[in-house]
């Protein structure tokens, strides 16, 4: 039976500390720098190794932190007023960042801060012809970058997904979809697979970057909002009606369904499948997929107040957003 017992070592940012309950204890905790994150994009992005953070800072402008004091290491400003994802070159030393509202993606070296190369994406012209909210997402290694094309109503034309090599400049594929527009993009850790969703209609997992259909989920997922894979690529993991999470398994196609406690604002799942966070009102609740049953919980605090993003990092580390900022906790077996 996986073990109930989870050490947490928490990064907090805010001024009085949560209480923690159940089968969760503090080892030690430390204050986070304060900066504005209002707007983290599709969520903060942790390197392949965990050492390092990318999170948004304010509208175009995001910074790097190290997860293991909360240093900031660079703070660098997209040339897009707008909501941005992140990702990181495998060796850590370049970081990504790509725009939500016209794809427009910037490679940066990590240690100096230089622009290593530019991607324009959607420009006035191709503006006019598709929706300006067109919705890209970016691999959390920092290699591709997919950008779905959303038709304008007046268009009879489905809506395509560009699947760019960040790193060379290069369009890999074209995925043509059956509906007009695409809702949410996801990648899975490795970036070996996307997650697309028409929001009305069948949600897809592609293999990247030749773009093949891996297999149809139906209206499983639809309109979600987030998804997300386990590390080996074998689970999704996205909501379900009520309170509760839905885990499929891309072989067998078998569906598991996780309840929450209550009602939920976010939710994240451990990388190896075991374990998924349930963002409450004014808390956190750990649950072991085995047992669906409550290992621990993070409670009453100004750092778990109506939070908006979770995710799970590297080594069990995770990461909350909120009202009053960002968070940070290691989890460990």
């Amino acid at each position: 039976m996986r073990s109930s017992l989870f050490l947490v070592v928490g990064l907090i940012l805010a001024i009085s500390s949560p209480t923690w309950t159940g089968s969760v204890s503090v080892k030690a905790q430390a204050q986070l720098p304060v900066w504005s994150a209002d707007r983290l994009g599709q969520g903060a992005t942790f390197s392949r190794d965990g050492s390092l953070l990318a999170v948004g800072a304010q509208p175009s402008e995001f910074v790097v932190v190290r997860t293991s004091s909360g240093d900031l290491v660079r703070r660098f400003r997209h040339e897009t007023n707008s909501a941005l994802n992140f990702g990181f070159s495998d060796d850590g030393t370049r970081v990504v960042s790509s725009s939500q509202l016209d794809a427009s993606t910037i490679v940066w070296e990590l240690s100096t801060g230089r622009v290593i190369s530019r991607h324009k994406g959607l420009s006035g012209k191709e503006q006019s012809s598709y929706q300006f909210n067109s919705v890209c997402a970016l691999s959390a290694n920092g290699e591709w970058m997919a950008m779905a094309r959303n038709r304008r109503l007046d268009e009879s034309e489905p809506a395509t997904i560009e699947i760019w090599s960040v790193f060379s400049g290069r369009k890999m594929c074209v995925i043509r979809e059956s509906g007009q527009s695409i809702s949410l993009l996801s990648f899975s850790s490795s970036g070996r697979l996307l997650f697309t969703d028409p929001g009305l209609g069948s949600s897809k997992v592609w293999a990247i970057p030749d773009g093949r259909l891996v297999v149809d989920l139906r209206d499983r997922y639809s309109g979600a909002t987030t998804v997300m894979f386990a590390a080996d690529e074998s689970l999704l993991v996205g909501p379900a009606r009520g309170a509760a999470v839905e885990m499929t398994d891309l072989k067998s196609g078998v569906v598991t369904r996780i309840p929450s406690p209550e009602s939920y604002s976010a939710f994240a799942v451990r990388a190896d499948g075991g374990v998924v966070a349930f963002a409450r009102k004014d808390g956190i609740d750990i649950v072991d997929v085995s047992t669906r049953s409550i290992v621990g919980s993070i409670g009453a605090g100004p750092a778990v107040s109506s939070i908006r993003t979770l995710r799970f990092g590297p080594g069990g580390r995770l990461v909350s957003h909120g009202a009053s900022g960002l968070a940070m906790w290691s989890l460990v077996n």
